[in-house]
């Protein structure tokens, strides 16, 4: 297949890359990008005319494919400048909003959606993760797609009883986390995109 088939990140994933085209880099981190993707819209469900917020959505590429998945309007939150103006440029045609900045600084937007989307973020915010999922708890928010790493429970922190950091990278910590703040969770494993989908 030509390399060109793997570069556009927001299409299918098709099938994996040649060893060539994994080498020359670009084919093979967005033949990677587009699987994650994947799996995470796969444990959505159907997306038409949801109201999301991408928490820590960086340039909009995975919202751009929720609103191609029939979303009706997608808001992301990224607190990285440089990310936020290549989004700009890049995806507000396709009708993203940008908001610049932390979400825990813009809870409000909870009020105004009902599905938040994270992939691969709350394990960077620290113990505020429970600051958001309480807001989370309190809002109409009746859908949260998390998506974690490859990263091992094992020797990771606990915080003293608490659930916060690496322990939310992987599946049992998803569904802990969506279980403590009302949601019925399920899990689809992957040993490298682990996706946790929390509905109520």
């Amino acid at each position: 297949m030509a390399e060109s088939s793997y570069v556009s990140w927001l299409g299918t994933h098709g099938p994996r890359p040649s060893r060539a085209l994994r080498e020359r880099g670009l084919a093979w981190r967005s033949w990677r990008l587009a699987r994650r993707y994947g799996l995470a819209l796969e444990g959505a469900g159907d997306l038409r005319s949801a109201r999301v917020v991408d928490v820590g959505g960086a340039e909009g590429l995975f919202a751009q494919r929720l609103l191609a998945a029939g979303a009706e309007q997608v808001t992301v939150v990224e607190p990285k400048h440089q990310r936020v103006a290549v989004g700009e440029e890049r995806a507000r045609a396709a009708g993203v909003c940008f908001v610049e900045g932390s979400i825990l600084a813009r809870l409000d937007l909870l009020d105004h959606c009902d599905t938040l989307v994270s992939l691969r973020c709350i394990y960077h915010m620290g113990p505020a993760v429970h600051d958001l999922f309480r807001a989370i708890e309190a809002s109409p928010v009746r859908r949260v797609v998390l998506q974690g790493r490859s990263l091992s429970p094992r020797g990771a922190p606990q915080h003293h009883g608490q659930l916060w950091g690496p322990p939310l990278g992987v599946s049992s910590g998803m569904i802990q986390i969506l279980g403590t703040y009302g949601f019925q969770a399920e899990q689809r494993p992957h040993p490298s995109f682990p996706v946790a989908v929390g509905r109520r």
